[in-house]
C-alpha cells in the first residue's frame, strides 16, 4: 500500500463479516502441535486427526497448511487423505 493512504479495512465498518469466525484455530503448541507432526508423519488423514483432536476437519486443514507453510512438515504420499490406514 502507498505511504500516506488509508486502507478500506482499517476504518470502523457496522455490518463487518469475520470469515472462518465459526472455527477455532487455536492449538497448544507444547501438547498437540508435536502429537499432530506425529500423526503427520504417520500417515493419519485430516479426518482421523479431527477425530482425534475432537476438532473440525477445517481446523487441522488450515493447521496442515500453517505447519506446511512453516515448513515444520513435509509433503507426503497422500497428502491431506494419508496413506488409506
Amino acid at each position: 500500500m502507498a505511504r500516506g493512504k488509508k486502507s478500506v479495512y482499517s476504518e470502523l465498518v457496522e455490518e463487518a463479516y469475520i470469515c472462518c469466525d465459526a472455527y477455532d484455530f487455536r492449538w497448544d503448541k507444547k501438547r498437540y502441535l508435536p502429537e499432530f507432526r506425529e500423526m503427520w508423519k504417520e500417515g493419519y488423514s485430516v479426518y482421523e486427526m479431527a477425530r482425534y483432536f475432537k476438532r473440525k476437519p477445517e481446523e487441522v486443514l488450515f493447521l496442515i497448511v500453517d505447519q506446511y507453510d512453516m515448513k515444520a512438515i513435509q509433503r507426503r504420499p497422500g497428502g491431506i487423505w494419508g496413506d488409506g490406514r
